[in-house]
C-alpha cells in the first residue's frame, strides 16, 4: 500500500491500540510519501506507532519519502504517551526494515517500540530527527527501552538521534 500526501497540511490521529497509519502485516510494504512543499502529520493512540504496528504488532517494511517526494513528516508517539514507535512497531512489538529516503522526518520513537528491538533501519538522505521521550520509552532510532537496536545504517542526509537506550552493531556508510 502506498499512500501519497499531496498540497497543504493533513493530520490523522488513531484511536487507543492503533497506529495512525497501521500496518500489521508481515506481508508486502507501506510506503509513505509526501510532496514537497506539503506535510503530514500522524499522531499515535496510546500503545500504537505513529506509522507502522498497533499495541503488540510488528510495524516493518516501511518507505518513507524518497526521490522527488521529499516534503515534511511528524510521526509521533509519544504525544499519548503510549509506548509505540514514532515509526515502527507498537508497544512491546519489533520494528524493521524501514528506510527514510527524503524529506523532513521527525519521529519521536523510531524502531522498536517499548522493550522491543529495531533491526534494519536505514537514512539514505533526508533531515531526519529521531528521538524518545520519558513518556513513551520507545526507541529514538534503534531499539525501545530494555532491547537492543542494530543494523542502522546511514548512507546520506543528516540524522539527529536523541535518547532511547542501549543500540549495538551501528553502521554509517562511508566513516
Amino acid at each position: 500500500v502506498y499512500l501519497y500526501f499531496c498540497g497543504g497540511t493533513s493530520m490523522l490521529n488513531s484511536a487507543t491500540g492503533c497506529a495512525a497509519i497501521q500496518k500489521d502485516s508481515t506481508s508486502g510494504e507501506l510506503g509513505v510519501f509526501v510532496e514537497e512543499g506539503s506535510e503530514a502529520k500522524a499522531y499515535a493512540g496510546k500503545g500504537g506507532a505513529a506509522i507502522g504496528g498497533g499495541t503488540g504488532a510488528a510495524g516493518q517494511n516501511i518507505i518513507i519519502n524518497g526521490g522527488v517526494w521529499k516534503g515534511t513528516l511528524r510521526a509521533d508517539a509519544a504525544f499519548t504517551g503510549g509506548g509505540g514507535a514514532g515509526i515502527g512497531g507498537g508497544a512491546n512489538a519489533a520494528g524493521s526494515n524501514i528506510s527514510i529516503n527524503g524529506g523532513t522526518v521527525t519521529a519521536i520513537g523510531t524502531g522498536g517500540g517499548a522493550n522491543a528491538a529495531g533491526s534494519y533501519l536505514s537514512v539514505n538522505d533526508g533531515i531526519v530527527s529521531a528521538s524518545s521521550t520519558g513518556r513513551s520509552a520507545a526507541a529514538g532510532i534503534g531499539g525501545g527501552a530494555g532491547a537492543p537496536g542494530s543494523y542502522i545504517t546511514v548512507s546520506g542526509g543528516t540524522l539527529t538521534a536523541t535518547g532511547g537506550t542501549t543500540t549495538t552493531d551501528v553502521y554509517v556508510a562511508g566513516a
